[in-house]
């Protein structure tokens, strides 16, 4: 990871590490309440760590299960606790869940410290079976206005990158002596 990322940053591209959780204990998935239960604590520890590689911005799943979780106070303090573990930006990725689920994670998350989103699926999944021209207006209608959602959501609510990461404003000529 650690020779990417230096390969990365000699071609001045961003590195978006993008860690799963996953249970230490192979007797149970997943999916599981006994995943559940730890699922917090494994996604914060994760930001911990992986934070200090170089990476530029984590891509984290949300910390709690919302099959065994929904209390809301809960979600903010464990996004929080997230926020507090990484020393970079994080982002909240979609993780295929979908949008009705997606968009509160969204809300809270950067209520709580994330820095944005990043989603595909929880967007545009059901355009996957739909026929070529419910797909277009599927696309053209329904996720658009989603993305717009989690857009507005995220301008409001999100912390910027601009706390990790200052900058100079560039030259106007900048690209004459880019290297």
């Amino acid at each position: 990871v650690s020779s990417a990322i230096a390969d990365c940053h000699a071609w001045d591209l961003p590195v978006f590490l993008e860690p799963m959780s996953y249970s230490v204990n192979a007797s149970y998935g997943k999916d599981s309440a006994e995943f559940a239960a730890e699922r917090a604590d494994v996604v914060v520890e994760t930001a911990r760590r992986l934070s200090k590689t170089g990476a530029d911005v984590l891509k984290m799943e949300f910390p709690l299960d919302l099959k065994y979780n929904q209390d809301h106070a809960e979600w903010h303090q464990q996004c929080e606790r997230l926020s507090q573990a990484s020393t970079v930006p994080w982002v909240l990725l979609s993780a295929g869940v979908d949008f009705e689920e997606f968009e509160p994670q969204v809300v809270i998350a950067c209520e709580s410290g994330a820095s944005g989103f990043l989603a595909g699926r929880a967007i545009w999944k059901e355009a996957a079976t739909m026929s070529t021209d419910e797909r277009a207006n599927f696309l053209a209608t329904t996720a658009s206005d989603r993305l717009t959602r989690l857009l507005e959501i995220a301008e409001a609510k999100s912390r910027p990158w601009t706390d990790f990461y200052t900058t100079q404003a560039p030259s106007a000529t900048w690209y004459e002596t880019y290297e």
